[in-house]
């Protein structure tokens, strides 16, 4: 059998990057294994949301154990694509060292679960109708602090964590809300993917003087802080 296996241990932002990748990989008959730590595979699994990807925990994990005799053995170090490279827009060479369109990324497939996303709605009390800004101050599950100046009188919708919800399940408050604020993460996939309100702000995080490691993977009209 075909096998590819994966080294790219997180964070959010690369996994929901090279899962296009994977998913292509899925799609020409290979079977996808991606060990990840197990914060991504517990309380909620992002296989979740790429269940054709064989996502398992990385506690013990051993490649050899996934290998039969005259089974193809594709190995993707996402690691050593962008650390060989000394240069800012190292996102770009998990697509490109593959000879892949970087704009790939876009072709992810993401099985949203709907139910949770309008639980996590109605857990926040929103409704339809109802004006509120997002914002998100967190990267790497920092803090950063942003200061926001949203410019309207509009409630404001802090992302955070909540039991029994996981990131991908804050899209429908995003979607539903009148402005988005962020520190650049892992959301801002979600942002560029879906219908999203026309007010957007992206700031930037920790020591960054600008956004160039990434702003090139987006197409919206965003306002750059």
């Amino acid at each position: 059998m075909k096998k590819v296996f994966i080294n790219q241990k997180g964070f959010w932002g690369d996994i929901i990057f090279i899962m296009a990748i994977l998913q292509k990989y899925h799609k020409d008959g290979y079977e996808v294994i991606y060990p990840l730590p197990n914060q991504y595979i517990e309380p909620i699994s992002v296989k979740n949301y790429f269940p054709t990807i064989n996502i398992i925990s990385q506690n013990g994990y051993r490649q050899k154990n996934f290998i039969n005799e005259g089974d193809e053995v594709t190995n993707l170090d996402f690691h050593r694509i962008y650390g060989k490279h000394q240069i800012s827009g190292h996102m770009r060479f998990k697509y490109e060292d593959l000879d892949l369109p970087l704009d790939m990324w876009r072709d992810v497939e993401i099985t949203r679960n709907h139910d949770a996303e309008t639980r996590l709605f109605d857990y926040l009390e929103l409704s339809d109708g109802k004006k509120y800004n997002f914002i998100n101050e967190f990267w790497h599950g920092k803090n950063t602090g942003l200061l926001v100046e949203t410019g309207n009188d509009y409630p404001n919708i802090n992302m955070s964590f909540i039991e029994g919800f996981t990131l991908f399940d804050w899209i429908l408050v995003m979607q539903r809300a009148q402005s988005i604020h962020t520190v650049s993460t892992s959301i801002n996939f979600f942002i560029d993917l879906y219908d999203m309100p026309d007010d957007l702000h992206i700031y930037k995080r920790g020591a960054q003087t600008n956004h160039d490691e990434y702003d090139f993977l987006f197409n919206k009209n965003y306002v750059w802080h």
